[in-house]
């Protein structure tokens, strides 16, 4: 059984180990590998004194899935990004996971968050229209900046009215 849960010190190792599991499968992010353990935690430390959310899906306490939210210039909008271990997918575990950071950044003001799929996963995207995401770029598709081979499927979700 999972938790999902806010990050904490004690999960960025982790955090950090999974990051690079998934970025090393080279069909979801534009990066290759995580950054080292000091900047990824000074990455976290920053994007939580500025309002972001972060949170960590754990098995008996490993990290295997995350997923944050990070106010970009405004403050009332944010980018999206999760990622969840290759044995874990398709358990119910992102849908939860996502569900849990897009109520806190809701509940922070957040009116707008993006995200950029890389490689034009479908399968990603269609796991992003269930949770209400929509692309946005012109046939939800945009040249990827990492080979200029992939495509990036752009998506945004406005805060539900209420």
């Amino acid at each position: 059984m999972y938790r999902i849960e806010a990050i904490a010190p004690v999960h960025l190792p982790g955090f950090r180990l999974t990051l690079d599991q998934v970025a090393r499968e080279d069909r979801y992010f534009r990066i290759d590998r995580a950054p080292s353990l000091y900047r990824l935690c000074s990455d976290v430390d920053t994007s939580l004194a500025q309002g972001g959310v972060h949170r960590v899906a754990t098995v008996q306490n490993e990290v295997v899935g995350w997923c944050d939210i990070r106010p970009l210039d405004a403050g009332d909008c944010a980018e999206l990004r999760m990622g969840v271990d290759a044995r874990y997918r398709n358990q119910g575990m992102g849908s939860e996971l996502m569900q849990s950071a897009l109520d806190a950044a809701w509940q922070q003001g957040i009116r707008q968050i993006t995200l950029e799929i890389y490689n034009g996963s479908e399968a990603a995207a269609r796991f992003c229209e269930r949770a209400g995401f929509r692309r946005v770029t012109p046939e939800g598709v945009a040249p990827s900046a990492k080979d200029g081979h992939g495509q990036t499927i752009v998506m945004a979700l406005s805060r539900p009215v209420q």
